[in-house]
């Protein structure tokens, strides 16, 4: 199964993900949000990103903040007619 992944990434390795993406990291994780750019990571991955630093947070930010990813969120969502 790894084999089958691993080339199904390669195939469309040069496939931006073309829906709305919206991702979040811990300001203060220092394997994340302090290491590199993650904005900017995934603005190679995606047409349209949103991205939000959460402030005094960690890992787990659905748990450590989860006013902030809440409210982020239902942002995102808001126009979104699924």
């Amino acid at each position: 199964m790894r084999r089958q992944d691993v080339a199904q990434d390669r195939e469309d390795a040069d496939q931006l993900i073309d829906c709305p993406v919206l991702t979040m990291w811990g300001e203060d994780f220092s394997a994340v949000g302090q290491a590199y750019d993650v904005l900017d990571v995934w603005k190679g991955l995606a047409r349209n990103v949103r991205g939000v630093p959460i402030p005094q947070c960690g890992h787990l930010c659905q748990e450590e903040r989860p006013d902030v990813v809440n409210g982020e969120l239902l942002d995102f969502l808001a126009d979104w007619n699924g």
